[in-house]
């Protein structure tokens, strides 16, 4: 059985590697608390490179070509104006960048399905908050964008809702809610106000449906887009208690 390798030896290993990456490349290259040294790129993401490097014997060519791979991919989708398939290959971190760029260079009504499908992917809306207002705010300024984002299926359920709308969102962080994301369902507003550590809360507003931005359906989440400035101070905030999730479910 050969000798493991010491940290010094795995780090000379990990330098001569990064050095070997393209500058486009390494640039992407993070440090994080549990994987290290890892790969952020919207073209492909490798959490903790020195396993991959020592283990599997990864070379710098590899990381290159994957990218290589992935962004013709990307592009192939793209000039077939296929985007939901396109945007598939993009890091999730990076999607809703990706999206508001395909926006500005093809027209958003091109892009109407597949901002619904990267909405549903991506799990941090808060963090590309002045994206998301981009593109929403492309999709206001357009003629009947409401109702293309939404797509046929939702669109059918949503124009059947009264023309006032009681909808929530579960939070337990200070001021999170002023989110973009609620929903017409009480008890999935509760436990998405449980599923983090702090105070779960739950934010109860009535809208008028023209203030919707999107109604989607999909995931049972019942969900409804409304730009964050609309909610001012109407909401009703409730504090919830707190369970243990094992039992809520």
């Amino acid at each position: 059985m050969p000798k493991p390798l010491t940290n010094k030896q795995v780090d000379k290993i990990l330098n001569k590697f990064l050095a070997a990456l393209p500058d486009e490349i390494s640039e992407y290259v993070i440090t994080l608390p549990i994987f290290g040294k890892s790969l952020a790129h919207p073209f492909c993401r490798v959490m903790g490179l020195p396993t991959y490097i020592i283990q599997l014997k990864w070379t710098p060519e590899t990381i290159v070509d994957m990218v290589a791979e992935q962004k013709s991919l990307f592009h192939d989708y793209c000039a077939k104006g296929e985007f939901e398939n396109a945007l598939d290959f993009v890091d999730l971190a990076y999607r809703a960048e990706y999206l508001s760029t395909l926006i500005s260079e093809y027209g958003v009504e091109a892009l109407y399905p597949a901002i619904c499908v990267v909405w549903r992917s991506v799990e941090s809306i808060s963090r590309d908050s002045d994206i998301w207002n981009e593109i929403w705010g492309a999709v206001g300024e357009c003629e009947g964008g409401q109702k293309g984002v939404m797509g046929a299926a939702n669109r059918k359920k949503f124009n059947a809702m009264p023309e006032l709308l009681t909808i929530y969102r579960g939070f337990s962080l200070e001021g999170a809610e002023f989110g973009w994301s609620w929903t017409l369902d009480r008890k999935m507003a509760e436990w998405f106000a449980r599923r983090y550590t702090g105070k779960p809360k739950v934010a109860t507003l009535t809208i008028s449906k023209g203030a919707v931005l999107a109604y989607i359906g999909q995931r049972k989440e019942s969900e409804i887009v409304i730009h964050p400035d609309y909610i001012g101070e109407d909401a009703i905030i409730e504090v919830l208690d707190v369970l243990d999730m094992s039992e809520a479910a």
